[in-house]
């Protein structure tokens, strides 16, 4: 799936079908865009709209009646970004490994922040960011979060990515 503009772009292919999260996510790409334009960084954004997408959708199937189970398969070491990379890249890493990798580790790095900066202040914190604000000034002023330690939560990220993501 794909969010460029207002459209959203589903390939689908016979052998991998098409997760039950996807449309969520590219709509909360869609609507995080519209709300902050490129204001986010790509880690939050991509964390955001795969934690959200799947809360979305969780929420969906549940109000149906239905329960919607998934997984989101381990990355392998050797395909895991190190912090730096996922916090300073600007675009997707062009491998589609590299992409799932920076994805993955994205939307750990954003359930252990939202952990630790508190479910009442987070989305606080991510209007701040949006808004323009630098997420490594907002981060350690507003929320106590420091860049050591936006450092080693991306080491727990990156070892929570490699194990499978069962919702």
């Amino acid at each position: 799936a794909l969010q460029s503009g207002r459209d959203i772009l589903l390939k689908s292919e016979r052998d991998t079908p098409l997760r039950a999260d996807r449309v969520a996510h590219e709509v909360v790409h869609f609507r995080l865009r519209e709300a902050y334009g490129n204001r986010l960084p790509l880690w939050l954004e991509e964390g955001l709209a795969t934690r959200m997408g799947i809360g979305i959708s969780r929420d969906y199937a549940n109000q149906r009646g239905i329960r919607l189970t998934g997984e989101m398969p381990a990355i392998p070491v050797s395909a895991l970004l190190a912090p730096s990379q996922l916090l300073d890249d600007a675009g997707y890493p062009e491998s589609p490994a590299s992409a799932q990798a920076f994805a993955r580790q994205a939307a750990e790095l954003v359930g252990v922040l939202e952990s630790r900066v508190g479910d009442s202040s987070w989305p606080d914190a991510i209007r701040e960011i949006g808004a323009g604000g630098d997420w490594r000034k907002v981060l350690p002023w507003g929320y106590g979060v420091a860049m050591d330690d936006v450092q080693q939560l991306g080491a727990v990220a990156a070892q929570r990515a490699q194990q499978p993501w069962r919702f």
